[in-house]
């Protein structure tokens, strides 16, 4: 599991994240590994840091919730997927209720922020050039 934080507008959200499950097949007892991510979805933190995230469709149903506090965050997931034990015989494959902890690798700021700088030149003749320069800081 791994996330990244972001600020959008004022306020923390979680920006991406990804998960590896391992479901465990209640009829046949299949084990079957899924991984997921999500970037841009902007998962708002309230006020104290606690977020939570459900998505219910037709092939999954997906649940994640958690706190984060300073470096340190706690929560649990959930996957629940269909599966078939033979071609018309449906089952339940699901994760269970996973406890996760997870700790900051790294403190907005701490690292310089990548800027590009592109120039464009309409020349007398009316030909253009484009100079792109990389910049940190």
């Amino acid at each position: 599991m791994g996330f990244t934080l972001m600020t959008s507008h004022g306020m923390t959200v979680v920006h991406s994240w990804g998960f590896d499950f391992n479901l465990i097949c209640q009829s046949s007892g299949k084990i079957v590994g899924v991984g997921m991510g999500v970037s841009g979805w902007d998962i708002v933190l309230d006020r104290h840091g606690r977020f939570g995230l459900t998505l219910n469709s037709w092939d999954m149903d997906f649940s994640w919730r958690g706190r984060i506090d300073g470096g340190r965050a706690t929560g649990t997931a959930e996957l629940v997927m269909p599966g078939l034990v033979t071609q018309s015989t449906p089952e339940i494959c699901t994760s269970g209720s996973n406890d996760w902890t997870a700790r900051s690798i790294a403190t907005p700021g701490r690292y310089p922020t990548p800027r590009m700088r592109i120039q464009l030149v309409k020349h007398p003749d009316g030909t253009m050039s484009r100079t792109i320069s990389g910049i940190v800081g």
